[in-house]
C-alpha cells in the first residue's frame, strides 16, 4: 500500500493548566509512505527514509499500535519520503500511524470509520505520551479528515475548507519549562488571546491580508515569550513539537 498525504502543522500556545484551542493547517508539503504487512512468527517493524529522531518516535508508536491492535504477530515494513519543507515529528508520526491503520484495514478486511481512526490515534499517541496532549486533538483530526481545522473542547471541530499554508522552512527552536508562577487571571487572558490570534491568522489567509497574518504570528510568539521567556522570532512562527520542545517555522499563505 502506498499513501501520499499532506503534512499538517499545528499552531497555538501551550498555556499551563488551560485547555486552549489549537489550529492545524494542511501544508504544501507531503509525506509519501509505502507499507508492507505480512504474518510472521514474531512482531517485527522496520522504518526507513526518515531522520533518526522521527524514525525512533514512529517505531515506538507503530510498535504500540501493532502489538495492541493485531491478534497475530506481524512483520511491518515502512518506507517514507518527505516532499517539501514542513516535515515535523508530531505530524510524521500521526501520518505514519494513520497509514498503518489503513494497512491493517486492508490486511484484515475490516473498515474503521474516521471517528474510530481518531479514537485509535488518540489512544496510541496519548499512551506513548511523548507529545503535548494539547496539540493532539487538532493534529489527529486534521490528519484523519485531511482538512485544516481548529479544535477546542467547547466547540469541537471547526473546519477551514480549502485552507493551507506554504512552509518555507522549519528548524528546532529549543525547549520550554514553567519555572515562574503566573496569576490565574493572567493565564485566562493568555488563553483568550491565543484563541483570538488563531482566528486572526485564519482571517489573514482567507482575506489575503498580510498585515493580519503577520500580526497573529507576532502575537503568538509574544505569548511564548510572556509565559516561557522564549525569545520571539522576527518572521518565523513558534510552534509546539516533541515533549517540551519548540519549532521555528517560516509559513506563508499558500496562495501568495
Amino acid at each position: 500500500m502506498e499513501i501520499l498525504s499532506k503534512i499538517p502543522l499545528t499552531l497555538g500556545v501551550l498555556i499551563p493548566k488551560r485547555n486552549t484551542p489549537f489550529l492545524a493547517y494542511l501544508t504544501d508539503s507531503y509525506l509519501e509512505i509505502s507499507y508492507k504487512i505480512k504474518q510472521s512468527s514474531e512482531f517485527s517493524i522496520e522504518i526507513r527514509g526518515l531522520d533518526e529522531r522521527i524514525a525512533k518516535a514512529s517505531m515506538e508508536h507503530v510498535s504500540y499500535l501493532i502489538k495492541k491492535g493485531s491478534p497475530l504477530p506481524l512483520k511491518v515494513d515502512i518506507e517514507a519520503r518527505g516532499i517539501g519543507n514542513c516535515s515535523n515529528l508530531p505530524s510524521a508520526v500521526a501520518l505514519i500511524l494513520k497509514g498503518v491503520i489503513l494497512s491493517l484495514e486492508e490486511y484484515y478486511e475490516e473498515k474503521f470509520s474516521n471517528d474510530e481512526k481518531i479514537e485509535i490515534l488518540n489512544g496510541v499517541m496519548n499512551s506513548v505520551g511523548i507529545f503535548p496532549e494539547e496539540i493532539l486533538q487538532s493534529l489527529i483530526r486534521a490528519t484523519v479528515r485531511e482538512k485544516s481545522l481548529i479544535y477546542s473542547d467547547t466547540d469541537g471541530e471547526i473546519f477551514l475548507e480549502d485552507l493551507k499554508v506554504r512552509c518555507n522552512g522549519i528548524k528546532e527552536k529549543g525547549s520550554i519549562s514553567v519555572e515562574k508562577e503566573i496569576d490565574s487571571g493572567l493565564l485566562d487572558m493568555y488563553s483568550k488571546l491565543n484563541s483570538y490570534l488563531l482566528i486572526l491568522n485564519v482571517n489573514g489567509i482567507v482575506e489575503k491580508n498580510k498585515e493580519k497574518f503577520e500580526q497573529s504570528i507576532r502575537g503568538l510568539n509574544s505569548l511564548y515569550y510572556a509565559i516561557y521567556d522564549v525569545l520571539p522570532e522576527k518572521e518565523n512562527l513558534i510552534v509546539p513539537s516533541y515533549k517540551n520542545e519548540l519549532l521555528s517555522v517560516e509559513i506563508k499563505n499558500a496562495e501568495e
